[in-house]
């Protein structure tokens, strides 16, 4: 096998990936873009324009014509009044654009992020999503205007200058441009070393994001465990090596400006002599000399620029790459609209990670019908679950919605069908209300009524703030079963057909957990229930009752 072929033909696919990418974003935010270019292009023209008139100063000047100097700095003036008029707006417009670009690929991948589906949600750790939204997508944010439109700018004044330095003077413009592509080639070759350095560097961000994440979400269990020093070692030692990517990329970005400057410095010196012996022979004035001079650098800047702009590109890519990844992800499937009153599971087995869980399911479950799952602690309760709503797809066999295979229904429709109560479920550092509406329209009489369903109404009633009453991360400011009575009330105010409780009695005591269940199989007599617990006694308040056993379902 050709393996340079096969590196060719990948990154081939990835450079095409970029470009659809970079134009979905371009025809985005194309009426910003467009008034950018065009005060860019007035912009680069006023330079042009402004280094004419430095010449005619300077040639002026040597004609000892006083007034006609006066007329033409007046101008001159006048000329970079404009352009600093024109230099405001391009930041203003930059900065609206740059806040567009940067809500638009933040929104869309956090809209990717929510629709993915289960395999990759379990195998994706959190914190890749953190490292997505807050150091890929900023980087890849600010390439529009601190990369593409800079170069842009660059690219136009480069192309003015070039046209008005070959009419005052063709020969010297000649040895400017010959040091260009030595630059080039110097560039190519440390942008390699960049890119790689930057693609270990987002590894490390990585790593140092999931060592934060972990830790101040765990603090009460490092406290107690007394083992400070020994994550503070773990904290320090991922830190350090963030920092020492760093440092690596940030000295080779040194040294390719000192490369730069070293150029731009021996093409000035070569230019001062060669114009110096042009005046000398009377070919070019001392005001072209000067205007060479000052323009020259002018004129290196912008290629200075613009090949800087492109090596930063390098060491923005593994970012790109990492956004683009998640941008054309195939997250749901579109299809057929969720529709029947029966969920058939026909030979249904299921493996996690190669490992066995369930086997062989044949169930029929109606809507308007109460089921129960009893069984032990990781035989398949919660997997079974999953699948039954869509969240997993089944090894072998399949599970029907009606008459309609799962795998040809749109999962979106799917999901808005189901209410799934997850056997932790998770509270919002927000209020008692906010946490059981999530943002659902909910009348004062009908909360209550829920509080009272769930046996909450008093304890929210002892409370200073009553529903307004903040929770804390993750409920961290109620108890276990204050906390699950809430997750059970947003669930009752979500009127869905299909309802998975997952142990929704986790924390409660026996009355409370008996009570609360049979308000919960009242309230959705009409919808398919399905109750999983580790407790006879619950599972006795469903119609129907199944055992998981050895990767088997049976009728109890």
């Amino acid at each position: 096998m050709n393996y340079d072929s096969f590196y060719s033909m990948e990154e081939y696919v990835l450079e095409s990936k970029e470009k659809k990418f970079w134009i979905e974003i371009v025809k985005n935010n194309k009426g910003f873009m467009v008034m950018q270019i065009f005060l860019l292009f007035v912009l680069s023209g006023g330079g042009v324009f402004g280094a004419y008139l430095y010449m005619k100063i300077v040639d002026a000047l040597t004609e000892l014509s006083f007034k006609k100097s006066i007329i033409i700095c007046l101008i001159y003036i006048g000329v970079n009044i404009v352009e600093l008029i024109i230099d405001y707006f391009i930041s203003l417009v930059s900065k609206i654009t740059s806040n567009s670009v940067d809500i638009y690929i933040k929104s869309t991948l956090f809209n990717n992020i929510l629709s993915q589906k289960g395999k990759k949600i379990v195998f994706t750790d959190s914190s890749e999503y953190t490292t997505l939204l807050l150091s890929d997508a900023s980087k890849v944010s600010e390439v529009i205007n601190g990369l593409f439109m800079p170069s842009l700018l660059n690219i136009i004044k480069a192309v003015g200058l070039i046209v008005f330095l070959a009419i005052v003077e063709w020969k010297l413009l000649v040895v400017a441009l010959v040091i260009q592509p030595i630059i080039m080639i110097l560039q190519k070759r440390a942008k390699t070393v960049l890119e790689k350095n930057a693609n270990d560097g987002r590894e490390a961000t990585l790593q140092f994001f999931t060592a934060i994440k972990e830790y101040t979400s765990h603090l009460f269990e490092i406290i107690m465990l007394r083992k400070n020093d020994y994550f503070f070692g773990f904290f320090q030692k991922k830190l350090i090596t963030q920092k020492k990517y760093e440092k690596k990329i940030t000295m080779i970005e040194a040294k390719n400006d000192a490369v730069i400057e070293f150029f731009i410095m021996l093409s000035t010196i070569i230019i001062i002599a060669l114009g110096g012996y042009e005046v000398c022979k009377g070919r070019i004035t001392i005001g072209a000399l000067m205007l060479y001079v000052q323009y020259y650098s002018g004129l290196l800047a912008p290629f200075g620029v613009v090949f800087q702009n492109i090596f930063e590109y390098a060491s923005i890519r593994p970012s790109l790459r990492k956004v683009i990844q998640f941008w054309n992800d195939e997250t749901t499937s579109k299809g057929k609209k969720a529709d029947g009153t029966i969920i058939s599971c026909e030979h249904v087995s299921f493996s996690y990670d190669e490992k066995e869980v369930l086997r062989d399911i044949n169930v029929k479950l109606k809507m308007g019908n109460s089921y129960g799952i009893f069984g032990e602690s990781g035989s398949g309760k919660s997997t079974f679950c999953k699948l039954l709503v869509g969240f997993w797809e089944p090894t072998k066999g399949k599970i029907l919605y009606g008459k309609t295979k799962y795998s040809e229904i749109d999962k979106n429709e799917l999901f808005n069908q189901v209410c799934y109560v997850s056997q932790d479920g998770y509270l919002f550092n927000d209020t008692i209300y906010n946490n059981i509406v999530l943002g659902q329209k909910c009348d004062k009489d009908e909360f209550n009524e829920i509080l009272k369903k769930v046996n909450l109404t008093e304890f929210v009633d002892s409370l200073p703030m009553k529903e307004n009453t903040i929770v804390g991360d993750n409920g961290a400011m109620v108890s276990g079963g204050q906390k699950k009575r809430i997750v059970l009330a947003r669930a009752l105010l979500n009127k869905s057909p299909i309802v998975i409780l997952d142990e929704p009695t986790t924390g409660l005591d026996e009355k409370n957990a008996k009570e609360v269940v049979v308000n919960l199989l009242d309230e959705f007599s009409s919808s398919l229930v399905v109750v999983i617990s580790h407790q006879m006694e619950i599972i006795e308040l469903c119609k129907t009752r199944f055992s998981l056993h050895n990767k088997k379902m049976e009728i109890v």
